[in-house]
């Protein structure tokens, strides 16, 4: 039973620093993927130029059907181009039309500022997804941005690829939680002591139920605040099972011992008992039949 609780807890630390590599590994994938994407759309002149003229026909014309594509096999939920001014130059998203002011956005408004790419989660009016900029160039002036945004719909999928299990990931709006993609059902609810933990940026790991442990992972923006997070939970219900089987087992085991000291007992007592009364009749018979009366004329006799 100590080597069973041993290798529990080292299951339990094997599988949490797993999950935590793998999903650090598809952030760090994802991330890379939008970053090519991207790269993809800065390296084309004619996109430069269009960028450079604002010539709206043109960029329709070459990123409606990548944007489309994308979509569909890499989860871009948004491609857009931004200028140096922080002003929409074409976007994918419905309601941002050419020239509405997009400097508001952090991610953006950062990536503008510094002019280099960044990669980070971002809490949209539509809906949080993870952004990656990357900068624009016409020879040596610098145009602005190209911003790629993936769904956690898309990453979820891709922590299940990597390792099947029971993940979800969910919107976090202050305390208010909002589930966005799952692979199974069945979430266990988290506490407002684990929700305060996740504004902090805090990972939970602890046990659930007897049955199950808790894996949160929170995901922050470019200020450090968690705007979403990935719930992923570990049945021990066979390792569980497993212990209170060995612990039914030593009890039966005690309880056997136990039975069988008490029936040697018994059996102990009636033969110490039936050898009292043996000796008891003898000491009678002895007493009747080796008592000596002597005789009062011979009182004084040496050898009364």
């Amino acid at each position: 039973m100590v080597v069973q609780n041993g290798i529990l807890k080292q299951t339990e630390k094997i599988y949490l620093r797993e999950q935590t590599q793998n999903i650090t590994a598809v952030l760090g994938e994802v991330g890379q993927q939008a970053e090519k994407m991207a790269m993809q759309i800065a390296a084309q002149d004619q996109l430069m130029k269009a960028v450079e003229q604002n010539d709206n026909d043109v960029l329709a014309d070459k990123l409606v059907p990548l944007y489309r594509q994308w979509k569909q096999n890499q989860g871009v939920t948004e491609l857009s181009l931004v200028s140096a001014a922080g002003e929409a130059v074409w976007s994918s998203l419905n309601g941002v039309e050419p020239g509405n002011d997009l400097s508001y956005q952090r991610t953006t408004s950062q990536s503008l500022h510094q002019q280099k790419s960044v990669a980070a989660m971002e809490a949209a009016e539509r809906e949080t997804m993870l952004v990656v900029t990357w900068p624009l160039f016409m020879q040596d002036e610098y145009l602005g941005l190209c911003r790629v945004g993936i769904s956690l719909s898309y990453l979820g999928e891709q922590l299940q690829q990597r390792q099947p299990g029971q993940v979800a990931l969910f919107n976090l709006n202050g305390i208010d939680s909002q589930l966005l993609w799952e692979n199974q059902k069945g979430w266990s609810a988290l506490n407002t002591n684990d929700i305060k933990k996740l504004q902090d940026g805090e990972t939970i790991s602890r046990p659930f139920d007897w049955y199950t442990r808790l894996l949160v992972v929170p995901l922050q923006d470019i200020d450090r605040m968690t705007v979403a997070y990935i719930q992923n939970q570990l049945s021990l219900q066979g390792f569980v099972q497993a212990r209170l089987f060995n612990y039914l087992m030593l009890l039966l085991a005690l309880l056997l011992i136990c039975l069988t000291n008490y029936a040697y007992g018994r059996s102990r007592y009636y033969a110490e008992d039936d050898l009292s009364n043996s000796l008891a009749r003898i000491s009678k018979i002895n007493n009747v039949a080796f008592q000596v009366h002597p005789d009062n004329s011979r009182k004084n006799s040496p050898d009364e």
